[in-house]
């Protein structure tokens, strides 16, 4: 009889990979860096890349945000482009999270994609009432990326339509 070895967990308890939480932390530690030593105008011009992509992604999602649920179901391409679409205004906004931390002067460092927002909340730099909804935000797109799923298209656009708001609130902190 051979040992039976205890699986190695490769995901953090969000959902994030160990990999991609490594890539994170690393960018976490430049950014922060980065907002010490640079002036603001430097800082941002190096953000500008990351929400004009984040800005991008969520006009797509309006416009499919905004076409009726019966049309959204007999184009089948259009649940594909809006599933992908909200995938990457998901991964957007959390990589922009080391932006943001750099940007409010956060101290610490996150275990988890989750734990970046937790950490900007108890900041101050985003609102405490969303704390739950940017979880879940974090865990969706964690189930998306390591689970491979293609998802019906009623439940796409109404995951869009509950969002998209979100999205475009997080957006609107980054601007400022």
């Amino acid at each position: 009889m051979s040992a039976v070895r205890p699986a190695l967990h490769s995901h953090v308890e969000d959902g994030t990979s160990r990999e991609d939480l490594a890539i994170f932390l690393a960018g976490w530690r430049r950014y922060r860096a980065l907002a010490a030593r640079e002036d603001r105008g430097r800082y941002e011009a190096r953000a500008r890349p990351l929400l004009e992509r984040l800005e991008e992604h969520l006009a797509a999602l309006r416009v499919h945000a905004a076409v009726p649920v019966e049309v959204f179901l007999t184009e089948p391409w259009r649940a594909g482009d809006a599933q992908l679409r909200l995938f990457l205004a998901m991964a957007a906004a959390i990589d922009a999270t080391k932006w943001l931390a750099g940007k409010a002067g956060v101290r610490g460092r996150p275990r988890s994609f989750a734990d970046a927002f937790e950490l900007l909340v108890q900041a101050g730099a985003l609102p405490a009432g969303k704390r739950r909804v940017y979880v879940g935000l974090v865990r969706f797109r964690n189930w998306m990326a390591h689970e491979a799923v293609i998802l019906p298209p009623a439940r796409v656009q109404r995951l869009i339509r509950f969002y998209l708001p979100v999205l475009e609130e997080f957006t609107d902190y980054l601007r400022r």
